[in-house]
């Protein structure tokens, strides 16, 4: 499985999903960062054979632990999919249930206890809702349009997906279904069971699943390639702002990055909860990624006089925090002060 690999290798550098985070240029230059994972799992599933269709994506889901098969040898690609596992599945590639950790419990009373805190953040997060304002369907089968509902909201919220354009050849795929199977069907996520019909009222596989979180997966490093910074040297104050960390020096093992802005300016500032965390490599910062919803899409504001905190949860992140010069950048506007991008720099020892 020499190809999932490279995949791995190639994927824990530059934006975040479900983030409001632009890709950086095109034409930046490329630089490699040390992955989390050397080399894939060995899988030891009896059901994926190494040229199987599904090696790839099972691998991909196993290597990350997001998934450890229906036995310790059956993956279950031939099996159908409920709507709870399906839930869980996707809500274990964003990490769902770490950031929204204090969500409110989701209103279904058919919610098993093992999947309870996933469905509430995922709920929260607003990727699914009931067939009822009470009942989820948990074990009932997920028909392909059903995840084709939930993973175009998830690939909807990944900065530079491409817009819909054109008519969709599926021609079952209608009403609540086509919008959602049509972005699936552009984006490379899904593919129609003919070149005509998508299925959507099929059952789901296992297998099937695994394929198109496999090519979220793909469609997420396309779009977030691993450039360098579009930032160049930046002040940690300016305009009236200032920003600051609780101590100047991490260790690679801490949980987060505690930053506190300061507004003492006359105006107030708005901003997005998303941070940016980056790396000095040579001469360049080169962004780094996030696993999951490391920040919700939430814009916040500073009033003059106010303060505002926020954290980087490393434990999110696709690299190893190793030894290094790392920054934390964000971006504020404001109708009366404009805009300003400050970075606050901090190092890691072993």
């Amino acid at each position: 499985m020499k190809k999932m690999k490279r995949v791995l290798a190639a994927a824990v550098a530059g934006g975040m999903l479900l983030s409001s985070a632009s890709p950086a240029s095109g034409h930046a230059k490329e630089i490699d960062l040390p992955p989390l994972y050397e080399t894939a799992k060995p899988l030891p599933f009896t059901d994926v054979s190494e040229d199987s269709r599904y090696s790839d994506s099972v691998e991909f889901l196993y290597t990350y632990k997001m998934s450890n098969g229906l036995k310790r040898t059956k993956f279950g690609v031939a099996e159908n999919l409920t709507r709870v596992d399906a839930m869980m599945l996707l809500g274990n590639y964003a990490r769902a249930d770490a950031y929204y950790a204090g969500a409110n419990q989701a209103p279904f009373t058919d919610v098993p206890a093992r999947a309870m805190n996933m469905i509430s953040s995922l709920y929260e997060a607003r990727l699914i809702a009931g067939k009822t304002p009470t009942k989820l369907d948990s074990f009932s089968t997920i028909t392909r349009g059903e995840a084709a509902i939930i993973l175009a909201r998830a690939a909807a919220s990944i900065a530079g997906v491409p817009r819909v354009s054109g008519k969709s050849p599926f021609t079952d795929a209608t009403g609540r279904y086509e919008k959602p199977v049509h972005i699936l069907y552009q984006a490379g996520i899904a593919r129609g069971k003919t070149e005509t019909r998508f299925g959507v009222h099929d059952p789901l596989t296992r297998g099937e699943f695994a394929i198109m979180l496999y090519n979220l997966h793909q469609l997420e490093i396309k779009f977030h390639p691993s450039d360098t910074s579009r930032y160049g040297e930046l002040p940690s104050s300016g305009n009236g702002l200032t920003m600051s960390l609780e101590k100047d020096v991490f260790k690679a093992t801490d949980e987060k990055v505690t930053v506190e802005m300061a507004n003492t300016s006359e105006g107030t500032y708005q901003l997005n909860s998303s941070l940016t965390l980056e790396k000095k490599v040579g001469d360049e910062w080169v962004p780094i990624r996030y696993w999951g919803i490391a920040f919700p899409d939430t814009m916040y504001s500073i009033e003059p006089g106010g303060t505002f905190q926020n954290r980087v949860p490393l434990g999110y992140l696709r690299y190893k925090l190793g030894e290094g010069e790392y920054r934390v950048v964000e971006s504020f506007s404001s109708d009366t002060e404009g805009e300003t991008t400050l970075a606050v720099p901090f190092k890691v020892v072993e």
